[in-house]
């Protein structure tokens, strides 16, 4: 990815998610890729950022967030492997699991 989140809303929450070396380039930007541009950080927490440039804004709490995040080591499906990430980021849903987590 080019860039992990570029929110310019209000009150948006994000939870929980993982902003991980968002930095693919082709230098057309002076700027350079980053892992979050926010105007309204209020509702960003526990999410675990590393990157080249994480915080653009610099908007985020360092005491809800994980700003120096260890390496989540990715298996095929994006799901960390990393004992720090428990809880934290995408897991592909089971074969016959609601989003909520029941069964169907």
């Amino acid at each position: 990815n080019w860039n992990g989140v570029d929110d310019r809303g209000e009150a948006n929450l994000y939870e929980g998610c993982i902003f991980w070396h968002n930095d693919a380039s082709d230098g057309s930007r002076s700027g350079g890729p980053y892992e979050i541009d926010i105007v309204d950080a209020s509702r960003v927490r526990n999410c675990y950022l590393r990157g080249g440039l994480g915080d653009l804004r610099k908007a985020l709490n360092p005491q809800h967030n994980n700003l120096e995040a260890d390496d989540p080591n990715f298996d095929l499906d994006y799901t960390p492997r990393h004992p720090s990430y428990r809880g934290v980021g995408y897991r592909p849903l089971s074969k016959g699991q609601e989003p909520d987590g029941g069964p169907r």
